[in-house]
């Protein structure tokens, strides 16, 4: 298998480094014009060797012969600012990477880079709804609330179960009505403060890492080759991805644009089913509505 990363900065690099860890391809084309990449694009290849994988950098070849393509490219926000910040530069980076470039084949397109919705309905409409495009949108956030949840009641990690809807974002909504922990509902467990102070630390995951850290990129590198697995593999995996909202969700969340949103899906072998039902209480239903409202007003903030 052919596989294309765009944009081989930390998030990147570290996508490729699990890829090559699990011999996922044949090839890894690095799409980059970097000037600095020299070196980690050295380091990669000879942990590519080890696993007899090939890698190229900067083949428009290769890169419209990927069967799937990471997209990590764009300008990352600054510490503690919003993920929107830079969303016009990276919107125009998605005409100037993808101009002039016919795939071979049906890619499978993941996107990385933030804001994810954005530049996920940003890839698919230029493409005109011809491939699959997904983004880790809250999958990372269900993620991480899972693992601050663990670690809160000392219970194993397959011991609770949640998800995070909606934007990936100030205005994500974990669905609460529908976490549990050892099967019991969180909200018998936590009053509504308690609750605040748990979703408080899932909000500001990101910041806290970027404390010592450059950027996010472990957490969701894994996400999105969990991602990729899922559309090779034979089994069937059930998470959130940032996907385009089916018509019978916009008008329940009064969604008015094509922003793709964070939803519940299933993910089989090159098959991707977005659910057209969503089970929510009032409130976390008002939560989405405003979660819409706020992607909706970015969408067409930079409409032509």
């Amino acid at each position: 298998m052919k596989i294309t990363i765009v944009g081989f900065g930390e998030t990147g690099a570290s996508i490729s480094a699990l890829l090559i860890n699990q011999n996922a391809c044949d090839l890894l084309n690095i799409m980059d014009p970097g000037e600095n990449i020299h070196g980690r694009l050295l380091d990669m290849s000879h942990a590519a060797t080890a696993k007899s994988i090939e890698v190229t950098h900067n083949q428009n070849e290769q890169f419209k012969a990927s069967e799937v393509i990471f997209y990590c490219a764009g300008i990352r926000n600054l510490k503690n600012t919003n993920r929107q910040t830079n969303m016009e530069v990276n919107k125009f980076m998605v005409s100037t990477i993808f101009s002039d470039i016919e795939f071979i084949s049906k890619p499978i397109i993941i996107v990385i880079t933030n804001p994810v919705e954005l530049i996920s309905t940003w890839i698919n409409e230029y493409f005109n709804d011809q491939f699959t495009v997904i983004g880790t949108g809250t999958y990372l956030d269900s993620v991480r609330f899972q693992y601050i949840l663990a670690n809160h009641f000392c219970c194993k990690l397959d011991e609770v179960s949640t998800m995070v809807l909606g934007e990936h974002g100030d205005s994500m909504t974990p669905i609460l009505s529908k976490t549990t922990i050892k099967g019991i509902n969180i909200v018998e467990l936590k009053n509504a403060f308690e609750q605040e102070v748990l979703i408080k630390k899932l909000k500001t995951s990101a910041n806290e890492i970027r404390k010592t850290e450059e950027a996010t990129k472990h957490g969701v590198a894994q996400c999105a080759v969990v991602l990729m697995n899922g559309f090779t593999s034979s089994k069937t995996l059930n998470l959130v991805a940032s996907v385009k909202v089916p018509e019978s969700i916009k008008s329940k969340i009064e969604l008015k644009s094509s922003v793709f949103m964070s939803l519940p899906c299933t993910i089989s072998k090159n098959q991707l089913e977005v659910s057209t039902t969503i089970q929510v209480d009032e409130c976390e239903l008002a939560l989405l509505k405003n979660s819409a409202a706020v992607l909706d007003e970015a969408y067409f903030k930079l409409q032509d």
